[in-house]
């Protein structure tokens, strides 16, 4: 219902690997950027941000649209796969009755300090229970999500890796500092206090790149006055050949998340062998492990600077693992067979 930073490239490298199976539609909001080869997509005025989504959506001639636009397309099979709790979907689910609908649900619990998503979590209940299916990520989730939904399937698919659109802007000559690299949208839920008061406890010689748009705290302004010329801010979007960039000169990619569920990053940062240290929250700290990184307690700076000064010291190896879309297509098309009236 609103495509942005890590949901474009999910939005198009999966519709583009089950395209090569299977026609496909992708109906996308207007703002998203480009076609996606061997996909049909259909263009919907949504909003630039979750808040302008939820406004328009009030209103009720845009709900008739997104209805006509999925019916045109006669789909055997609708898959929700980003905001799910948009009024938009409710409508999907209460009126699309004889289609099968699977929703992937990135985040069984809203990010804290996040009220969009505590909004969707709340609304998007009732697109859960209508589905045929529910999609996550790690098996971490299934348990609880089988107990509140009983007898609906509850499939685990792993996240695909968006490497490939970064690693496609690597430049030679390019080389590692001595540095830390957050980068993400910037919100209360990924730790980056946490991160900053670890880089007042390392050498001076370690700088501290934080790349991403959204609203830096007070705390955390101030923490970075402290540092002075030693935290760089990119307080914007970032786009991939920037990013390419960055994850190049970086010694290790921190994710101090307070709170998550999964994150594409780990696999991006793998392909670079970049050293990575998370937290032990949600399914982060197994995906990370799996790739050889470290992972520590939320909220702990001291930890937290000891492994990445670790990190940069002594990077134990790297383990490439990774999981094109193209190779978990067959298991989404296992899933659409298997919820099909």
């Amino acid at each position: 219902m609103t495509v942005g930073y890590a949901m474009t490239p999910y939005v198009q490298l999966l519709s583009e690997a089950v395209g090569r199976h299977t026609p496909t539609s992708v109906i996308a909001p207007s703002h998203m950027n480009g076609d996606i080869a061997g996909v049909k997509v259909i263009r919907f005025h949504t909003g630039l941000s979750p808040k302008m989504a939820l406004v328009r959506s009030v209103n009720p001639w845009s709900h008739l649209d997104l209805l006509r636009k999925v019916r045109r397309t006669a789909p055997d099979v609708v898959h929700i796969l980003n905001g799910h709790g948009y009024p938009w979907a409710l409508s999907l689910a209460a009126f699309l009755p004889r289609t099968a609908i699977v929703v992937t649900l990135h985040d069984p619990l809203p990010h804290p300090g996040n009220r969009t998503d505590a909004v969707n979590a709340i609304l998007g209940r009732y697109t859960l229970s209508r589905g045929a299916a529910i999609h996550v990520h790690d098996k971490l989730f299934v348990p609880a999500l089988a107990e509140r939904f009983p007898g609906k399937p509850i499939v685990e698919i792993r996240h695909g890796s968006f490497a490939t659109r970064y690693l496609n802007h690597r430049r030679p000559g390019i080389s590692r500092q001595r540095s830390i690299l957050f980068f993400g949208r910037v919100e209360y839920y990924k730790g980056i206090e946490t991160l900053l008061r670890a880089a007042l406890m390392l050498p001076p010689d370690i700088r501290v790149t934080i790349a991403g748009s959204g609203q830096l705290s007070l705390v955390e302004r101030d923490l970075m006055g402290k540092l002075g010329d030693r935290v760089q801010l990119l307080n914007r979007f970032i786009e991939e050949e920037e990013a390419a960039v960055l994850l190049q000169q970086a010694g290790v990619l921190a994710l101090p998340y307070r709170q998550a569920t999964q994150s594409s990053l780990p696999l991006v940062a793998a392909a670079f062998d970049l050293p990575v240290v998370a937290t032990t929250v949600g399914a982060l700290h197994r995906e990370v492990a799996e790739l050889g990184g470290l992972a520590v307690p939320p909220d702990d700076p001291q930890t937290l600077a000891s492994a990445l000064l670790r990190q940069l010291d002594s990077p134990g190896p790297i383990r490439n693992k990774q999981e094109s879309f193209d190779d978990l297509a067959p298991k989404f098309l296992n899933l659409y067979r298997m919820v099909m009236p």
